[in-house]
């Protein structure tokens, strides 16, 4: 299995074309058609819902609401998983990527 991030979602569904875009798109398409084994948290569907309602990058409409289907259910962020993010110590990585990473650990 593998954990998909926000700016797969993202880059994806530019409307203006990221160069990256049709790879991200088959990544998904992947997803949705059962052929690749994959998740992603609460968090990932709240990071591109605030890049949606930022408007940049320009992302097609419902892009949050059609990533939070396509990965039902999404794996949540709990006091858990919140309390091992902040007991992670990496150099460079920053709030959300270990919250992502703490996400991804088997429980």
């Amino acid at each position: 299995m593998i954990f998909i991030a926000a700016n797969v979602i993202a880059c994806a569904a530019e409307e203006t074309g990221a160069e990256s875009a049709p790879l991200c798109r088959l990544l998904l398409d992947a997803v949705g058609e059962g052929r690749l084994n994959a998740r992603t948290s609460a968090s990932v569907v709240e990071e591109v819902w605030h890049l949606q309602l930022r408007g940049r990058p320009r992302l097609k409409p419902l892009t949050a609401q059609k990533a939070l289907t396509l990965f039902a259910p999404v794996l949540p962020v709990t006091h858990e998983i919140v309390r091992q993010a902040l007991a992670l110590d990496v150099k460079g990585l920053g709030s959300d990527d270990r919250i992502h990473v703490a996400t991804c650990r088997p429980a």
